[in-house]
């Protein structure tokens, strides 16, 4: 058939077109293709690929487009679904909300503190105790009403001058306390810091450890400067009082390395204590010129309140950087004594040669002549109380403040004479005349016993002195004067 119509059509008919014939056989499509021409618009059209491939290249067939969305497209595809977009070339996404992402290994997050993977892992008790050891910051988190801290906490220091309830640091605390006593420009006319300061708070003794001697202590080569009140003494360092702590001080009488000279015999000296590089020392000045009259190098100089040495001292501390503490007065033999009397025949002399500057005490020289009995003699002058210069009180006082009170007694037996009279009295510094006198006198009854009473006082004292018992009579008749218990003689002073 199809050869026969070749020959009829003949050289007006194309030839026969192997393609045309395999066209023919196909089913046609459905719906309608707009247009004849090669470009179609292919908007709601449908193709049937089942028993074709169909391919479409989406970047270079598809038209119309937005900006970059054909070449995005085209490129960034996955291998399986929806298409994958990536930021620009595979990098890592500017933003990225992984919400239902599942997968994800805990070992591949970077930058955890120590333990937190672990937690976040497997969450326990255990494991959120071990991620929070050790963590530093400033969360929120609050474990307990009131926690208890264990090794070196610490918190941010708060600024000079807050006054809240913020957590004070001890950086804090410490500027604090620094500049509270700092100083002040200015207070009472005084400026610099401003120190508290006492007065010394020991005392001169001649006894180790006994700040107040309460036994005879005679003939003594060493001094000593023990804690009383306290242990604080105030040192100027030329600007301030600095309270110093001190614990019992000592030298010898004879020492020449840290004082002037050694103690000679009969000499008043003051005693300084003062820092000599970092150590405390105990030292006296020059001799006074006499037994009541400070020389020009041991004149002293108060200081807010504080009595120094005002001239340098050789051996011993400099100008004002010594503080006084007392003085003493030698014996003959130059020992100190301090000796509160006795009684013995002729008289147990009291001595107190140690006198403090600060915290005197209260002391009662108690003198008694155990003498049985004596007589006055006829002389009308006053004379030593049985002819001995043990009845007496001896003292040294390094600065006129402290008044003196004496009181006597006695059994005395007139002459056996109407209108005889014998007496007896004391006197500071002497031995030829009364301060105070008190007397007896014979009546109608001769022989018997007689009390005489004689009280008296002294102004504030200073230097060495002594208070002389004394005894006289009328002239011509002689007085007897019990001794022993029938007598007593007793001078209060403060040392």
């Amino acid at each position: 058939m199809r050869s026969l119509l070749s020959l009829v059509v003949g050289a007006n008919v194309q030839a026969w077109d192997a393609d045309l014939d395999a066209f023919a056989l196909k089913t046609a499509p459905t719906g309608a293709v707009v247009g004849t021409t090669d470009s179609q618009t292919l908007i709601g059209k449908t193709f049937n690929c089942a028993n074709n491939t169909c391919t479409v290249r989406i970047g270079s067939d598809v038209t119309g487009l937005g900006t970059g969305i054909a070449a995005a497209l085209a490129i960034n595809t996955g291998s399986a679904g929806a298409p994958v977009l990536y930021n620009g070339a595979g990098g890592t996404p500017s933003s990225l909300t992984l919400t239902n992402a599942t997968g994800l290994p805990i070992s591949g997050l970077a930058g955890l503190g120590t333990g937190v993977g672990t937690w976040l892992a497997t969450p326990s008790s255990a494991n959120l105790a071990a991620a929070l050891t050790d963590e530093t910051g400033t969360g929120a988190a609050v474990f307990a009403n009131s926690p208890a801290f264990t090794g070196t906490p610490t918190v941010p220091t708060a600024a000079p001058g807050t006054n809240t309830t913020q957590v004070a640091s001890t950086a804090f605390v410490t500027s604090a306390v620094a500049a509270s006593t700092a100083g002040v420009s200015q207070l009472n006319g005084q400026t610099g810091a401003v120190v508290l300061s006492t007065p010394p708070q020991g005392r001169l003794t001649l006894a180790s450890g006994t700040p107040v001697m309460t036994s005879s202590q005679a003939a003594k080569t060493t001094i000593y400067y023990t804690p009383y009140l306290g242990n604080m003494v105030p040192l100027y360092d030329g600007s301030n009082m600095v309270p110093t702590a001190f614990s019992e001080i000592s030298v010898a009488t004879t020492d020449t390395t840290k004082n002037p000279a050694a103690i000679g015999a009969s000499k008043i000296n003051d005693w300084f204590v003062w820092n000599d590089g970092g150590t405390l020392r105990l030292s006296h000045g020059p001799d006074w010129t006499n037994d009541t009259t400070r020389s020009a190098g041991t004149a002293l100089v108060r200081v807010n309140g504080i009595y120094l040495n005002n001239a340098s001292i050789t051996n011993g501390p400099a100008a004002q950087r010594g503080t006084y503490v007392g003085t003493t007065r030698s014996d003959a033999s130059a020992y100190l004594d301090y000796i509160p009397g006795s009684s013995a025949a002729g008289g147990g002399a009291a001595v107190y040669n140690v006198w403090n500057a600060y915290n005197r005490v209260l002391v009662v020289a108690d003198v008694n002549d155990s003498t049985s009995s004596w007589t006055t003699g006829s002389s009308t002058t006053p004379n030593s109380l049985n002819g001995s210069t043990n009845n007496r009180v001896s003292f040294v006082s390094g600065l006129a403040e402290d008044g003196i009170t004496v009181s006597m007694s006695a059994y005395t037996v007139p002459a056996s004479a109407i209108g005889s009279y014998g007496g007896f009295g004391f006197v500071m510094d002497g031995t030829s005349s009364n301060d105070k006198a008190a007397s007896s006198g014979s009546v109608s009854t001769f022989g018997n016993p007689g009390t005489i009473s004689c009280v008296g006082g002294y102004a504030p004292q200073i230097g060495f002195h002594y208070i002389q018992m004394m005894q006289n009579s009328d002239g011509t008749n002689s007085t007897t004067i019990l001794g022993a218990a029938n007598m007593s003689f007793a001078a209060t002073l403060r040392m």
